[in-house]
């Protein structure tokens, strides 16, 4: 459990690629090494940049920390910083993905700027004190488990208030069609579906708005309407 996004593993088969390419920012164009786990998936590259696309018509990335939940080789986390935010803290379970994102810090020259550990998501929640602008979770997409992890993050928020910032963004990937619970600490702000994978984009209930221009919040969006990453 906890493993995902990284690409399905380094294995025999030839239409599966061992690594996974940056799309915008400083590194773009770097390669990230995937997790040697065949129960393993991806955030493909139209997400990631739609993904930093509607982050950053929201907030100031740069000088930002971000929290990459269930993070696999890291390839979310490696984008955000690679957009100029601040810090990152990469969570997973499999010790596979653990290695791959201390090797990818290393490639990329980032180690000062990340924090890397492994953890049951729910221990991580219950335990962290850290505040973060941007959670990023992409459990596996079993309907159970992301209803599990999305109750955990908002309990975090119960216990530990400034876990993320006030004009924070919390987003979910997971399967398009999934019905999500309502939430006591986070309201929903943008919803955008790209095939079989759907963003979901939330904010603290303390938080007014931090939208750029006043907008109120978008509706579902499909990957027929261009999303342009950096």
């Amino acid at each position: 459990m906890g493993i995902s996004r990284s690409i399905m593993s380094l294995s025999k088969d030839k239409n599966q690629p061992s690594y996974l390419i940056i799309t915008g920012g400083l590194f773009r164009g770097r390669k990230i090494q995937t997790v040697h786990d065949a129960r393993t998936r991806y955030t493909p590259e139209i997400v990631r940049g739609a993904l930093f696309s509607t982050l950053r018509a929201r907030i100031e990335l740069e000088g930002s920390r971000f929290l990459d939940l269930c993070a696999g080789s890291g390839i979310v986390a490696f984008e955000a910083l690679s957009r100029g935010m601040k810090q990152a803290t990469l969570v997973d379970i499999s010790h596979k993905a653990i290695r791959a994102g201390v090797i990818n810090s290393r490639r990329l020259g980032v180690l000062d700027r990340i924090k890397i550990r492994r953890m049951d998501l729910g221990k991580y929640l219950q335990k962290t004190t850290e505040s973060y602008d941007v959670v990023f979770l992409d459990p596996p997409f079993d309907e159970s488990i992301v209803h599990k992890y999305l109750i955990a993050v908002d309990a975090s928020m119960n216990h530990n208030p400034s876990f993320l910032s006030k004009s924070g963004i919390f987003v979910l990937e997971c399967r398009e069609g999934i019905m999500l619970p309502s939430l006591r600490s986070l309201r929903m702000i943008h919803k955008a579906a790209y095939g079989s994978v759907c963003l979901t984009y939330y904010q603290p209930f303390n938080d007014q708005s931090n939208k750029k221009g006043g907008e109120q919040p978008m509706g579902l969006q499909t990957n027929d309407e261009k999303n342009r990453g950096d």
